[in-house]
């Protein structure tokens, strides 16, 4: 099976979906109380600049195989 439709079928896309409802939540809390203080649309923007660095992120770590990890345990406890 191809690796890219093995990861689209065992993709949580429940929790992929939640995740994006909080995040639309927050930028619109972040949007609303700024408005109030006014600076809410330039810490809005900068929560979206940071979701979008985050997005492609998650995508790329979720695609990891945590048994691949293994053989960089130790790296990782040292460092």
């Amino acid at each position: 099976m191809n690796m890219w439709k093995k990861l689209v079928i065992q993709f949580d896309w429940l929790l992929f979906g939640a995740l994006c409802a909080l995040i639309c939540l927050g930028v619109i809390t972040i949007y609303s109380t700024g408005i109030i203080n006014d600076g809410g649309p330039a810490y809005a923007q900068r929560q979206l600049l940071y979701i979008a660095a985050g997005i492609p992120l998650l995508l790329i770590v979720s695609a990891i195989n945590y048994e691949t990890l293994r053989r960089f345990v130790w790296a990782l406890y040292l460092g």
